[in-house]
């Protein structure tokens, strides 16, 4: 029963720290959506999203 329990935790780690950096990165941090000025978008842009 140990080795099956040290097994398992082995594998259990080594899924944990595999997955640490799996969602990470310049393009995946930063919100696409977010507009800091509205001056940079058209009026049109503006008005073709509300419409949708």
């Amino acid at each position: 029963m140990k080795h099956i329990s040290a097994i398992i935790l082995f594998f259990f780690l080594l899924f944990v720290s595999g997955c640490e950096d799996f969602l990470t990165g310049d393009n995946l941090d930063s919100n696409p959506n977010k507009v800091d000025d509205v001056d940079q978008v058209s009026v049109e842009a503006l008005f073709v999203g509300s419409q949708v």
